[in-house]
C-alpha cells in the first residue's frame, strides 16, 4: 500500500514533534534525577510543573497521531503505526525517527522508574524518622491479610510540639 506523499509528510512531521517532547522530557527526568541527590525543592518543584506541561504536549500529539492513524484507515496506536511503517520503504527517514523515538521513550521510561524508585526511598526514610520522633520501632508493624505493611496505632512519642 503506498501512501500519499502529503500524507506521509504529515506523519513524519507528527512524530518528529513527539520525538522532540520526548528527548526534552528524558533531558527533565535527568536533571530530576540529579535534583532529587541535591536538596533544592523549589527546583524540583518547577521542574514537576514543566514535566507535567510536556507530558500534556505529549498527550495532545499523541491524540493526533491516534486521530492521523485512524483517519487514514490504520488503527490508532502501535498497531496503526508499525502497518504504516511497513507500507513505505525502510529507506525512508521515517523509520529513522520512529527508531529514535522508541529508544527516547525506554530512556524516559528507565529514568522515570529510577526517579521514582529514588523518592520511594527518600519517603521510606523520612517515615523512619518520624517514627523514630514518635517512638515507634520497627517491630511495631506487621503484614496485614491483603499482603501489605500495617503499623499498630499506639504512640510513645519523644516529643509534643
Amino acid at each position: 500500500m503506498k501512501q500519499p506523499k502529503q500524507q506521509l509528510q504529515q506523519f513524519t512531521a507528527l512524530i518528529s514533534e513527539i520525538l522532540k517532547l520526548t528527548n526534552l522530557m528524558s533531558k527533565l527526568l535527568t536533571k530530576e534525577a540529579e535534583t532529587l541527590k541535591g536538596s533544592s525543592p523549589e527546583t524540583l518543584n518547577e521542574l514537576i510543573e514543566h514535566k507535567k506541561q510536556v507530558a500534556q504536549s505529549l498527550n495532545v500529539k499523541t491524540h493526533q497521531l491516534d486521530h492521523f492513524l485512524i483517519s487514514n484507515g490504520f488503527q490508532c496506536g502501535k498497531v496503526g503505526i508499525n502497518s504504516l511503517l511497513q507500507a513505505i520503504p525502510s529507506s525512508n527517514p521515517t523509520h529513522s525517527i520512529w527508531s529514535k523515538m522508541k529508544a527516547a521513550t525506554e530512556a524516559c521510561a528507565k529514568q522515570n522508574e529510577i526517579n521514582g524508585a529514588t523518592i520511594r526511598i527518600m519517603q521510606q526514610h523520612a517515615r523512619r524518622s518520624l517514627d523514630i520522633l514518635r517512638g515507634r520501632h520497627q517491630s511495631d508493624s506487621y503484614y496485614g491479610a491483603d499482603g501489605y505493611s500495617k503499623r499498630e496505632n499506639r504512640s510513645n512519642s519523644l516529643l509534643t510540639v
